[in-house]
């Protein structure tokens, strides 16, 4: 096999554990919502919102399971083709040792070409990068229908985002740039550090007519230096249907 398949061969192989790593993360909130059970002394309404959440996330873990399913197969079928997939990357050839003399006439446009790339790393440098360092996912995708509107259809579960710095972003699928929508508001509740909480919501149809999508938000002033620990709760506001439009997620960088 030339070196330049095996090599593609090896980054599609992991590519594929990283989105297999990501899907079991996945996976394993929508198996905690779902074993969830009623507080001891729960009305009939928290009792039949908790069943309900429960059904909805064993729903999302059919098509969750399946893709994964699908993923690991196709790992599995490199692996079985070159063992050698599973090795890490190797890193990029070092430069030649020795010098050509007929690289000298173009040393003149190489320093130019350096100093653009400094000039370029310098202002990323200043804006920061738009590549998330944390991401978590604080919304799965959801469809329900209610038979009174007005009420809580979804509590999340707590979430600890340790935060360092940088911006806080709250956003829909691609992370951070992807709108989302909510039917039809959404709440999110931060507990800092200091134990003071903060609170962000929004609702997305107003008129009970449609639904309106929502760009990317920046939520950077409800966190402190430390671990927050954000809990998300969606409701109903207009009656029939409830959900969310793709996941929702939120991203530090």
């Amino acid at each position: 096999m030339p070196p330049f398949r095996g090599n593609q061969a090896q980054r599609e192989y992991h590519e594929l554990r990283g989105r297999i790593a990501t899907l079991e993360n996945e996976i394993n909130i929508l198996v905690g919502i779902g074993e969830r059970t009623p507080q001891p002394g729960a009305d009939s309404l928290d009792r039949s919102l908790t069943s309900l959440r429960a059904t909805v996330a064993i729903q999302g873990l059919m098509t969750k399971r399946e893709e994964l399913q699908a993923l690991n197969d196709r790992a599995n079928t490199l692996l079985a083709r070159d063992p050698n997939v599973a090795k890490p990357l190797p890193p990029p050839k070092p430069p030649g040792t020795a010098p050509n003399p007929q690289r000298l006439a173009i040393m003149g446009g190489v320093v130019g070409l350096l100093a653009l790339i400094v000039i370029i790393g310098a202002v990323k440098m200043l804006v920061g990068s738009s590549v998330p360092t944390a991401t978590h996912l604080i919304a799965p995708t959801l469809g329900m229908l209610v038979t009174e509107p007005g009420g809580l259809f979804y509590a999340g579960p707590p979430i600890d985002v340790n935060y360092g710095g940088g911006s806080v972003t709250m956003s829909g699928d691609p992370v951070p740039t992807g709108s989302y929508t909510v039917d039809d508001r959404l709440v999110m509740l931060v507990t800092r550090p200091d134990k003071t909480t903060a609170t962000w919501e929004h609702t997305f149809n107003d008129d009970c007519i449609s639904n309106h999508a929502l760009p990317p938000q920046d939520v950077t002033s409800l966190f402190q230096q430390g671990i927050n620990v954000i809990t998300v709760f969606l409701y109903d506001a207009c009656g029939g249907a409830a959900g969310t439009v793709g996941p929702v997620f939120l991203s530090i960088r």
